[in-house]
């Protein structure tokens, strides 16, 4: 990673290359993690709007860490358009082990939509085509405390 040690500039610089490139190692591993880490990666990005759903995806090491947040889409209010080889076109690149899908819901309900768990569900297919787990699929909100993890509901069947 590139660090710099002179000033204020400097500082804006670094945390402009990491966004752009991997984001700080951090474990993935439960889904309030995952709500965590979105107001600090994807949340923070310059293409994020609150008002808009935006789908992401945490590429994740073979020890959970996080090693890349993509983006994947925005989209509209309550929708946004996701296929299985855009969200896993970058974790193949970067040979990851598995990933963590994450999306917001600008209503501030973390209820799946029908579509959502569709998704989820051509998601963890496609993740044993690549051999690329979906860990999870996590729904959040601007409240970082109010999300909702398909795993942990049982709303899909992981592997």
């Amino acid at each position: 990673m590139i660090t710099f040690r002179t000033s204020k500039i400097s500082d804006v610089l670094r945390i402009q290359l990491v966004r752009e490139t991997e984001c700080e190692p951090a474990k993935c591993t439960a889904p309030e993690e995952v709500a965590k880490l979105w107001p600090l990666t994807i949340g923070a990005r310059d293409e994020y709007d609150r008002d808009k759903e935006t789908f992401g995806v945490f590429i994740l090491d073979a020890k959970n860490q996080v090693r890349h947040v993509d983006v994947v889409s925005v989209g509209l209010l309550d929708a946004t358009l996701i296929h299985p080889r855009e969200v896993y076109r970058k974790a193949i690149a970067l040979g990851a082990v598995a990933i963590v899908a994450v999306h917001n819901h600008p209503s501030g309900d973390p209820t799946p939509s029908a579509e959502d768990l569709r998704i989820t569900k051509q998601l963890i297919e496609a993740g044993k085509v690549v051999d690329i787990r979906l860990l999870d699929h996590v729904i959040v909100t601007e409240d970082p405390t109010k999300y909702i993890s398909l795993r942990e509901s049982s709303l899909a069947d992981f592997i």
